[in-house]
């Protein structure tokens, strides 16, 4: 979930949409795993969910309105920042935050280790889905025109 979470974090400007679907994502992880309600399992999911949704959306500098906002408090002469500037300047940050909510998730909400997924659940999710339909198609060929021209 902190990987996906900051792999997507560019991709989509809204925190707010970003915290929703990580929460999500997190809640249906957690039911196919069996973890129950208020388990370390469950919480551990949602720490690294909202923590690459979320929390680390400040840096890339499309991600967020916070990134804006932290521009906008700029002296002048830095307002021109790029969008490749911000992210170099915010890696430190970054490396930082993703590897101590790394360490919490993984240290304060170890998870079972007989409730995560195997490779073969994975690939039997995969087949039970089947082959894309048109639909699918479609959609994804819209999505690749969409993000080339982001």
């Amino acid at each position: 979930m902190l990987c996906v979470g900051t792999i997507c974090g560019p991709l989509m400007p809204s925190s707010t949409a970003k915290g929703l679907l990580g929460g999500k994502l997190a809640k249906t992880s957690a039911d196919l795993m069996g973890y129950e309600k208020n388990s370390q399992g469950r919480s551990g999911l949602f720490v690294a969910a909202w923590s690459g949704f979320g929390l680390l959306a400040p840096m890339f500098l499309s991600a967020s309105f916070l990134s804006y906002s932290m521009i906008g408090c700029l002296p002048e002469e830095y307002g021109q920042v790029s969008w490749m500037q911000w992210l170099i300047a915010m890696v430190p940050w970054g490396i930082i935050v993703f590897a101590g909510m790394w360490l919490t998730a993984a240290v304060l909400y170890r998870p079972d280790a007989e409730k995560s997924f195997s490779k073969d659940h994975i690939c039997g999710l995969y087949r039970d889905l089947g082959k894309m339909q048109t639909p699918e198609k479609l959609t994804g060929l819209i999505l690749a025109v969409c993000l080339v021209f982001w």
